[in-house]
């Protein structure tokens, strides 16, 4: 990882008042997530086309524990069809996927609501998962932070997932 000039000299100038605590320390926390143990969900790109998609339902919420191979929440998208199959109510066509984790943790906070109405760029965080359950208020409390730390470039592990056509 690339430290600015700028950092090195903020971790310089702190180190009097923080005795005890190394640079490297200091700076390394700075770039760590504020809750210990997060994982993001994020829209999954489930072909090579596909742009966007939107949470048609969760299958989980928040509080749930998941388990390995547990379906997590449904997809739908247009951009996997390739003909006149999967009308929606407007007359585009749909397709509907289950998104399956291939992770254990607990839901602290679902991010997207599952009205499959908004559409969702690939990559956009729609949920945060956290190891221990003890540790789902907190991360709920930080969602927006845990967000905005992801989209910084933070390094935020993401989950592993696995998706199935839903006939």
């Amino acid at each position: 990882m690339l430290m600015t000039s700028s950092f090195v000299r903020l971790a310089s100038s702190l180190e009097p008042t923080l005795r005890g605590i190394s640079q490297r320390h200091f700076v390394t926390t700075l770039t760590q997530p504020l809750v210990p143990h997060v994982m993001l969900v994020t829209m999954p790109q489930l072909s090579p086309t596909m742009a966007h998609g939107r949470v048609r339902k969760w299958l989980k919420q928040n509080g749930d524990r998941v388990e390995c191979h547990d379906l997590l929440f449904e997809v739908t998208t247009r951009e996997l069809l390739m003909d006149d199959e999967g009308d929606d109510e407007c007359g585009q066509k749909r397709m509907n996927l289950q998104v399956e984790s291939q992770d254990e943790a607990f839901i602290a906070r679902l991010l997207v609501d599952d009205d499959g109405i908004a559409d969702v760029a690939i990559g956009e965080p729609i949920a945060i998962l956290v190891e221990d359950e003890c540790d789902i208020e907190d991360a709920a409390l930080m969602a927006e932070t845990v967000v905005k730390q992801y989209k910084q470039g933070h390094d935020i592990p993401i989950l592993c997932w696995q998706a199935y056509l839903k006939q």
